[in-house]
């Protein structure tokens, strides 16, 4: 069974801290939700 790539953007716990509202439209723009890597 073939891996399949993750759809949605991804980004870092530290932008979120800095700008969550960032992440927030972020998500809005792609109509998913944001993938948080710790």
């Amino acid at each position: 069974m073939p891996l399949k790539k993750l759809e949605v953007p991804t980004t870092s716990i530290t932008e979120v801290k800095k700008s969550p509202m960032d992440v927030f439209q972020q998500a809005r723009e792609a109509g998913t939700g944001v993938y948080v890597f710790n």
